[in-house]
């Protein structure tokens, strides 16, 4: 059995996470967060058929708002399996599965990567998932629109001349159960959109949503100008989305031989407007891709 780096106190585990996120001060909220760990240092040993890794606080909140997770349950936070795999995460049920979810310390594609392939590591879950938001492609999605990943890709990978850039793109395919789950169920299926936008009760599109199963991209930076996704799409013009972490989570995946999941839903179109489209919606967006991913969960889970 391997034997990893046992800190000798766990809550100094938790006080390093909380100030590498740097989003409140460690003193204010410490006290009220209770660790699932012994004085011994022993870690826990669940097991877990979901694996939901999310980039960013808000999108994991609105995973657990999709899931109905109780509160205490969003407060608990959980020293890895092992000290030396050194990440954190929560947990919570659904039906007959255990879900951990692992929330990034940073954005971006090597975050999601290293976080991915601990937590898979530690975990071995049957399945590895990432909801949340990325740019939509203007002239193929509408803002609050769901976009099921069939295929991610790297639209930043390639070599850059004196005078070009020539795209040399890496991709990874979603599995064929998870396409042939969306297809059948889910695409052209108007009732699954309206459920959607009848459980979330904050600022939402005032249109009925779309359901796609398309093509997205992953780069290194946040993007706000139609150029970039413009360049990105003569790479694959299957493209419908961008974002700055799905690859990662699929490179991890593949390199593992897990199944992975990808769903994120348009806030924005990348085009100079980010912050206007984005207003009132994110939060939805965010809730809408989680939401879709309970949809299928007995569908694409063995």
């Amino acid at each position: 059995m391997a034997i990893g780096r046992k800190r000798s106190d766990p809550q100094d585990f938790v006080n390093e996470f909380i100030e590498k996120i740097g989003k409140v001060p460690v003193k204010d909220v410490i006290d009220h967060i209770p660790l699932s760990n012994d004085d011994s240092g022993a870690l826990e040993k669940d097991t877990y058929d979901v694996l939901i890794i999310c980039a960013l606080p808000d999108e994991r909140d609105r995973v657990f708002d999709a899931f109905a997770v109780p509160e205490e349950d969003r407060r608990r936070i959980i020293q890895s399996f092992r000290a030396d795999y050194n990440f954190v995460y929560q947990k919570f049920t659904y039906a007959q599965f255990n879900i951990a979810i692992a929330t990034q310390n940073t954005m971006g594609m090597a975050a999601a990567t290293s976080l991915a392939t601990r937590a898979i590591l530690a975990m071995k879950p049957k399945l590895v998932a990432m909801t949340g938001i990325c740019a939509g492609r203007k002239t193929k999605v509408g803002l609050g629109d769901i976009i099921v990943a069939d295929q991610v890709f790297d639209y930043t990978a390639g070599k850059k001349y004196v005078d070009r850039f020539s795209p040399r793109p890496l991709s990874f395919s979603a599995d064929d159960t998870i396409r042939n789950c969306i297809s059948t169920k889910i695409l052209n299926n108007d009732k699954v959109s309206d459920l959607i936008l009848q459980e979330w009760k904050g600022s939402r599109v005032p249109h009925r949503i779309s359901i796609h199963m398309k093509t997205i991209a992953s780069g290194t930076s946040v993007i706000d100008d139609n150029q970039t996704m413009d360049a990105a799409a003569t790479v694959n013009d299957n493209l419908y989305g961008i974002d700055m972490e799905s690859y990662g989570v699929a490179l991890a995946a593949g390199a593992l031989r897990t199944r992975w999941f990808v769903a994120k839903a348009v806030q924005d179109f990348a085009d100079g407007d980010k912050a206007k489209d984005e207003e009132g919606i994110r939060d939805f967006s965010a809730f809408a891709s989680a939401r879709l991913l309970k949809e299928v969960l007995r569908d694409i889970v063995d």
